[in-house]
């Protein structure tokens, strides 16, 4: 019960933001000010109390940098969000040509981003790195007007090229072998494995964020010490969760954010950009962690660029009391 509980209040937090007269700003800020208070926190508790911004891990002795999170993939996901708004900021000034016009504000994101660089190289989350990487490209790239008139083209040549290279030589290797993991993704594909041997229901799953609280976790548990909680596969933890039925509803909110996001770029909206770049990094992201989580900060900023809410009843409303006046 907490739990939906938990995702209601998300569901009313995101709305809140959306239905604001000028969403756009209303997100910047949120994320803004999210940013400004949990990185240098972050740095706090890493550097001056270590009882609280790190981890200990009980079998190897090893330290991992968590931060303000739980863990290290927390403060990966908390760094990936804030440098990737980082990032577009500092874009934005320079396509208008005001970088060094508003230079209090360019050098407070360019301090930023040198503090989450760091964070990151702490946390050593390679998922957030890559994604990041990837998400900033995505972002470049759209801003060419090529793509931008044959977005669907370029997107099915784009998947098209990377299947060829993918099969062709070693790409992922490559990739790996950059991000400091093994072709078992640090154990990862030997969880799915066992995860999909699971009796769940293949229609409804065991139902929402379930799967983690009986004996189907004690089972693997037994197997993995270090007690997973979650899947590392946001689309293998939303079928065991809610089956068929739940990815296919998580296809629907895909689709349906790819297109406001592209309706967003048409317009010539930066935002339109952000939207789209932010839908390929969460589909990245989802591959080795699970974001598709109520309580997720990658699934309540994806729930912001997916929901558009439309103010024209307020629009005719205003229209209307105009004329009367």
């Amino acid at each position: 019960m907490k739990r939906w509980v938990k995702a209601i209040g998300v569901i009313v937090m995101v709305l809140v933001v959306v239905t604001d007269r000028n969403p756009i700003e209303a997100i910047r800020a949120l994320i803004s000010r999210w940013m400004y208070a949990l990185i240098p926190l972050s740095l706090i508790l890493i550097k001056y109390f270590g009882e609280l911004g790190k981890n200990y891990n009980r079998w190897t002795g090893q330290v991992s940098y968590a931060g303000v999170g739980s863990d290290k993939n927390a403060l990966g996901h908390l760094c990936l969000i804030s440098g990737f708004f980082c990032v577009l900021n500092l874009l934005t000034m320079w396509n208008q040509k005001n970088l060094f016009e508003e230079k209090k504000e360019a050098f407070l994101n360019a301090l930023f981003l040198a503090m989450i660089c760091w964070l990151i190289y702490l946390a050593q989350s390679s998922t957030s790195l890559g994604v990041l990487i990837v998400g900033i490209c995505f972002y470049v790239v759209l801003d060419i007007n090529f793509v931008k008139r044959n977005l669907n083209f370029s997107i099915t040549v784009g998947i098209v090229i990377a299947s060829i290279l993918f099969w062709s030589i070693d790409v992922m290797g490559f990739i790996l072998s950059a991000l400091n993991r093994d072709v078992t993704l640090t154990g990862r594909t030997d969880l799915w494995k066992d995860l999909l041997k699971n009796d769940t229901d293949p229609l409804i799953g065991v139902g929402y964020e379930s799967f983690w609280l009986g004996k189907k976790a004690e089972q693997i548990w037994e197997k993995y010490s270090f007690h997973p909680t979650q899947a590392h596969n946001g689309y293998l933890e939303t079928y065991l969760n809610l089956g068929s039925v739940g990815l296919l509803l998580l296809l629907g909110i895909v689709i349906t954010a790819y297109r406001n996001g592209c309706k967003s770029l048409i317009s010539g909206s930066d935002y339109g950009r952000f939207r789209l770049a932010f839908v390929g990094m969460i589909l990245l992201y989802d591959i080795s962690e699970s974001g598709f989580k109520a309580l997720h900060p990658m699934w309540f900023v994806f729930l912001l660029i997916t929901i558009e809410w439309s103010h024209s009843r307020e629009v005719v409303i205003s229209k209307q009391t105009k004329s009367s006046q």
